[in-house]
């Protein structure tokens, strides 16, 4: 009990210290952790927006376009129900450095996943040039990409240009016949979803 009343002493001596100014100082403090506490349970109520898939394909193509080899990957989108990428539209936000054709599709980690319509790996409709998204539930991916020309995708060491230059951030499986890497010059972009984690 000393212990409380030395407390509540050390709050009513005005004495050594500016009392007003120090309990100004303390509420601000607390009104900074009560804002920081409800800032992070608004975002995990409701998610700050997470980009459109198109928009954000397009603006990471036209990013890279002129970076050979350079694999980059955007932030989190969300694909709902009816959402797309297709190869007209990132081919048109490149603003004429690449052809609606040489930009190829893949459902990269999702391709075994149901609830999608296209991409060049899809058993189920193959299309290099779109991908939609038909399940009902959000879904969280990141879009990943790297564009090249295309001898030197054909002249890759060993003939296998991903595992060459980029790793294990793209697979060769995922674009298993680019309409693309057919021609006899020219770019291939390479577009795949990606697990966010």
């Amino acid at each position: 009990m000393v212990s409380s009343s030395n407390f509540s002493k050390f709050l009513e001596d005005k004495r050594g210290q500016e009392f007003d100014v120090f309990k100004l100082l303390i509420s601000a403090v607390v009104a900074v952790v009560i804002l920081g506490l409800l800032l992070s349970i608004i975002n995990i109520i409701i998610p700050p927006a997470q980009g459109n898939p198109s928009e954000e394909a397009g603006k990471l193509v036209q990013s890279i376009v002129n970076k050979p080899s350079q694999f980059q990957e955007t932030q989190q989108v969300t694909f709902t129900n009816g959402k797309n990428i297709n190869a007209r539209g990132i081919a048109l936000a490149t603003k004429g450095y690449i052809e609606e054709n040489e930009v190829c599709l893949s459902l990269g980690d999702f391709a075994q996943r149901a609830g999608w319509v296209g991409g060049i790996d899809n058993p189920n409709s193959s299309n290099p040039v779109s991908i939609t998204y038909t399940a009902s539930d959000p879904l969280q991916a990141k879009i990943g990409a790297v564009c090249d020309t295309v001898s030197a995708i054909n002249n890759a060491p060993n003939g296998d240009y991903f595992a060459s230059y980029l790793g294990s951030s793209m697979k060769a499986e995922w674009f298993p016949s680019c309409p693309c890497t057919e021609q006899a010059e020219g770019k291939c972009c390479f577009v795949a979803l990606k697990r966010t984690s």
